[in-house]
């Protein structure tokens, strides 16, 4: 398993208004087997957004209580702790 695997992840807990995913990383992921992520999304220009905010937590509890990203421009940051300058990720439907 190596750097181009793909990660798999178990959602935990789905929070629908905060737009808030928290989920588990599977043991099998090159990075951060075992720990805790916060995956945030929005709709921007008609095109959905994602963003791990956070990747490494030990648990569920300390992933979801760090702020959520910054949804405002997700093409251009508001995504990555601690800055937010990361752009955010464009899910594209393959159709």
């Amino acid at each position: 398993m190596g750097e181009t695997e793909p990660s798999i992840f178990t959602y935990t807990s789905v929070d629908n208004s905060s737009k808030i995913i928290i989920a588990e990383n599977d043991a099998s992921n090159f990075w951060n087997p075992g720990k805790f992520s916060q995956f945030n999304w929005t709709y921007s220009d008609n095109a959905l957004w994602y963003c791990q905010q956070v990747f490494d937590a030990d648990t569920a509890e300390e992933a979801v209580s760090h702020e959520a990203a910054d949804p405002s421009e997700p093409s251009n940051g508001g995504c990555g702790i601690p800055d937010n300058n990361f752009p955010w990720s464009q899910l594209i439907p393959q159709w």
